[in-house]
């Protein structure tokens, strides 16, 4: 419970004064978006990308000096 009265802190700070409940389904509208397919030569490929923050979670991010971003784009690549 220290961490969510910390960010709900540091919010407050920033002018930001949502309740824990409302912090979290704004913050639920940024995703990690997933995907994999087989490529020709057999190896697995992954991609694994971050759908752009809107405006209420940017401020979140701000306000909590975090980057808006965690990842812009991950790719790995398994052998067969």
């Amino acid at each position: 419970m220290q961490i969510v009265n910390t960010i709900r802190y540091k919010l407050k700070l920033q002018g930001i004064h949502h309740d824990w409940k409302n912090i979290v389904r704004i913050m639920n509208t940024q995703k990690l978006v997933s995907t994999s397919f087989k490529k020709e030569d057999g190896q697995l490929m992954m991609i694994k990308k971050c759908s752009q923050p809107n405006a209420e979670v940017t401020a979140i991010y701000q306000a909590l000096k975090y980057k808006q971003m965690p990842f812009t784009m991950k790719k790995f690549v398994f052998p067969h």
